[in-house]
């Protein structure tokens, strides 16, 4: 087949063309469905929000967003065609409601800061809204206390005070009232409001070492702030809480093994009157969890809802490469509802008939919004904003691969070669392509059987791409995923080059030409690999971590740090000093691109400040790039001019080293 039947290959400007749905909401008794739709805004420099609507029928709908503004998180009220929607403005999100048969739209009761998320009262009139108070700006030239370890926020800088999450009831008309129910010192988020309306469900963190711990506590309220009560104690963490129809119990996502890491996310249920909260699922995944990628879908919190009949709990669930949404009963039997080898992203469930609406992604599909009933017979899509501009293109097929390793794990990984090269096409000239080990970040997040673009982007420009999921990678058993403690750079570097040794068996990949790159933990596994081996001829490394001494000063938290190396810098000092790449700087001979977001307090720049200087001192080939403007996640989140930017730099990197001649 010629080419020109097959397609075009994905381009730079495919990032303005792709449209990702999010965050669906079935109306109360399933006959609307509200949905999220983001891209790229070329014109205005950012990413563009809009929420649209449809019957499921199909008989309406339209776009709720007017040309210009951005609006995100759609929540249908319980009583009718009204939705409440987040509406971008210059103070920060802002409730609005909007009526979609009238076309009529205002602003809910003012609140101060930054509606993050609500949930409609039953009466229809109010909302609990979860606001970020203002941002106090930054640090003056006049001394400073720190009050707190959370003094740098991503993205934005040192902050001395960093903003509080709390819970506020806001009337659903404009010139309505407002009441902030959140005291200082604490933070308290992830509001639902009961059936009932007479109690409000809320996390919180009442700890001495909430500034680094990640134990979270479950609590209900009145609506006036009063009568408090934890219901669930602060047992490790929790990311998800929802009411059953009836009121009388709540689930929620968590589990009790404190801030140790890579644990499993389990699926409890508690008596809203008080009582030992008792755990549903028995499954070893993690629940509320879904395959990542390189759009923002899967990295908020989780969605969780109780079928309209208050049997089962809906919770999606990353198993392998896949994640789905299964519904557990209250005897822990679990059905799945969407499955397959996809990444299911988001779902929601009607209060008061049977439905969920669902967006799902495989690798040639970014994700288009389906309605499937609670018994799990036939999907129905209803949309196709992906597919005119799907059709233009000639996508790669990623060919899964599978490592075992030495001490019996079985590692997950996918090969994505050039167009021409994949299954169905004509047979390529052996040797003929370079590789490109792309690493995840996390280090416990998966990725897998998603739509890619910028995997895509790199085949179409001639690369072959490899990920996959070292341990360390959660999807696969607790086992699995926290078999990375205390050894980072031990197990999880043998697995990748194990995945990279199973790519090498195919004909068509240049072993000479071998090429390593990742963000966050992805660059720490490139730096430690490029310390340890010198079979790649180019490495990238972005927004990564060199020095895991310093690091356990950073936003991670001590209580992180500690779950991965087993204890502190002066408990187990040998742990961070042999598991930091920075030891091995003098072993690096790869020539390598260094990347970092000048706002990034996740991995703070001083991890590439020392790297860059190591490797300037020895006379190593480096380069050095630092992105103004942008925080941990300039991939996911950052300004689409300096993301193309980025991706420039990249490709010069890996053409002048894997085609252009590079190393002899």
């Amino acid at each position: 087949m010629a080419r020109r039947d097959r397609g075009r290959p994905v381009v730079e400007d495919d990032w303005f063309r792709v449209r990702w749905i999010a965050d669906p909401d079935l109306s109360s008794e399933g006959r609307r469905v509200a949905y999220e739709v983001a891209y790229l805004d070329r014109d205005a420099d950012r990413i563009g929000y809009q929420v649209h609507w449809r019957e499921v029928d199909g008989a309406a709908g339209g776009c709720l967003t007017a040309p210009g503004t951005a609006d995100r998180a759609p929540r249908w009220a319980p009583d009718g065609p009204r939705v409440a929607v987040l509406s971008d403005e210059s103070a920060g999100w802002r409730t609005r409601i909007v009526d979609v048969e009238t076309g009529r739209a205002h602003a809910a009761a003012q609140v101060a800061g930054s509606v993050q998320s609500v949930d409609w009262a039953p009466d229809g009139r109010r909302l609990v809204a979860v606001v970020r108070e203002p941002d106090a700006g930054a640090v003056e030239d006049l001394p400073y206390e720190v009050e707190s370890l959370r003094y740098r926020v991503d993205a934005l800088g040192v902050r001395p005070r960093q903003a509080r999450l709390g819970v506020w009831v806001q009337e659903a008309e404009a010139e309505g009232r407002s009441l902030c129910l959140t005291d200082d010192p604490w933070e308290e988020w992830a509001a639902g409001w009961s059936p009932q309306g007479d109690r409000i469900a809320f996390l919180s963190c009442r700890r001495e070492d909430r500034e680094w711990s990640a134990r979270t506590g479950l609590w209900v309220m009145a609506p006036d702030g009063s009568r408090r009560r934890r219901l669930v104690p602060e047992a490790g963490p929790i990311r998800a809480l929802a009411w059953s129809p009836d009121g009388r119990q709540i689930a929620y996502l968590g589990h009790r093994h404190g801030d140790t890491q890579g644990e499993n996310t389990e699926l409890w249920v508690v008596d809203s009157g008080g009582g030992p909260a008792r755990r549903v699922s028995d499954v070893d995944r993690s629940l509320g969890l879904v395959v990542r990628g390189e759009d923002e879908r899967g990295f908020g919190p989780p969605d969780l809802a109780w079928t309209a009949d208050g049997r089962s709990i809906v919770v999606a669930c990353a198993d392998g490469g896949t994640s789905q949404v299964e519904a557990f009963d209250l005897d822990g039997r679990h059905v799945v509802l969407v499955g397959g080898s996809r990444a299911c992203l988001a779902f929601g469930v009607a209060r008061s008939a049977d439905g969920v609406a669902f967006v799902a992604s495989d690798p040639g599909d970014p994700g288009e919004l389906s309605i499937v009933r609670g018994d799990g017979p036939a999907e129905r899509r209803m949309t196709n904003l992906n597919d005119r501009w799907l059709a233009e293109l000639d996508l790669a097929r990623p060919v899964p691969l599978r490592h075992v390793s030495g001490d019996g794990f079985e590692v997950d990984g996918w090969l994505t070669l050039p167009p021409t090269e994949s299954p169905g096409a004509a047979p390529a000239r052996r040797h003929a392509t370079p590789l490109v080990l792309e690493v995840h970040g996390g280090p416990h997040y998966p990725v897998g059987l998603r739509f890619a673009i910028e995997v895509q982007r790199l085949a179409g420009r001639g690369y072959a791409v490899l990920t996959g999921n070292p341990r360390g990678s959660q999807g696969y058993g607790a086992r699995f995923a926290t078999a990375i403690r205390g050894d980072w750079g031990g197990g999880d570097f043998r697995d990748l080059m194990g995945l990279v040794d199973a790519a090498l068996e195919h004909e068509a990949i240049d072993p000479g030409r071998l090429a390593m790159m990742g963000e966050s933990y992805g660059g720490y596994a490139t730096t430690w690999a490029i310390g340890h081996t010198d079979r790649f001829r180019a490495a990238v490394t972005e927004n990564g971590l060199s020095d895991l001494l310093a690091a356990y000063a950073g936003p991670g938290g001590p209580g992180w740090w500690r779950s991965e190396m087993g204890g502190t810098p002066w408990t187990r000092p040998r742990a961070y000093v042999d598991r930091s790449p920075i030891r091995y700087a003098g072993r690096i001979r790869t020539p390598l691109l260094i990347l970092h977001a000048e706002l990034d307090q996740n991995c703070p720049t001083a991890q590439s400040d020392e790297l860059f200087t190591a490797l300037r001192e020895l006379g190593r080939e480096v380069s050095y790039v630092r992105i103004p403007g942008e925080g941990h996640l300039v991939n996911l989140f950052g300004r689409p001019s300096r993301r193309a930017a980025r991706r420039a730099i990249i490709d010069g990197w890996l053409d002048h080293h894997l085609r252009d001649g590079g190393r002899s």
